[in-house]
């Protein structure tokens, strides 16, 4: 009996450590392909919590490098992603932008009958958050104006400073963490672009508003696909 128990508890062990190996070979590969671009702020979180040790020290380290867009977004909605403490608690992110997700947030106490399950997730009344920590070069550009940017050509102080500003509107703030309003804010885009095209007669600027166009469709479809994955989870419950 007792040599089961070891058995048990070695294997629980062996699990839990090849767990932490994956974390750490996955937070590794996001260190050395990095380049000139910043960390997503998902990527950060998984530097920082790959294992229980030294987190102080990649915090210190890799802090500088997270998307700063990424940061203003999280300062905006009163998460401070340059405190250590912030991310002692897993789920603290989400308390702060649950208040933005459109819809009723699903009810984990109920037990939903397969069915039921699969009406909710098809109805309005759900939501789910946008993928913006860890895309945000999907999610920012099509919400608010910015520049291009890395490390090495980072946003100057003015443009910090208007992003700051259009941050302190909730419905921007919505834009960019509710996948709902974000994918009915780039549909509503694709139909204002689509109304100037037809009322204009310059071809290029028709080239360019078509081109615009596609680039917003593909950040659509890219939203879609993470919405019907959120989805796809919540329903594998039940196989």
């Amino acid at each position: 009996m007792v040599e089961i128990i070891i058995y048990v508890v070695l294997f629980i062990l062996t699990i839990f450590l090849f767990a932490i190996l994956l974390d750490v070979i996955r937070a590794n590969k996001s260190i050395n392909n990095r380049g000139d671009k910043y960390f997503s702020f998902y990527e950060f979180y998984r530097i920082i919590t790959m294992t229980a040790f030294n987190q102080e020290k990649r915090f210190n380290s890799y802090i500088k490098l997270v998307d700063p867009i990424s940061k203003l977004v999280l300062e905006s909605i009163g998460f401070n992603p340059n405190s250590m403490k912030t991310y002692k608690d897993d789920e603290s992110i989400h308390k702060y932008m649950n208040k933005y997700v459109l819809g009723e947030d699903l009810d984990e106490a109920k037990l939903y009958e397969k069915k039921d399950m699969l009406n909710f997730l098809n109805s309005e009344k759900f939501d789910t958050y946008n993928d913006w920590t860890s895309y945000p070069q999907l999610i920012f550009p099509f919400v608010i104006d910015i520049p291009e940017y890395d490390e090495k050509k980072t946003l100057k102080p003015e443009d910090v400073i208007k992003i700051t500003e259009l941050l302190k509107d909730d419905t921007i703030r919505r834009k960019i963490i509710s996948n709902k309003a974000f994918n009915n804010h780039l549909k509503t885009s694709i139909s204002a672009i689509e109304k100037i095209i037809d009322e204009n007669t310059d071809e290029s600027k028709r080239q360019y508003l078509s081109l615009r166009i596609e680039m917003i469709q593909l950040a659509l479809n890219s939203s879609k696909i993470h919405c019907n994955s959120i989805k796809e989870e919540q329903m594998s419950q039940f196989k």
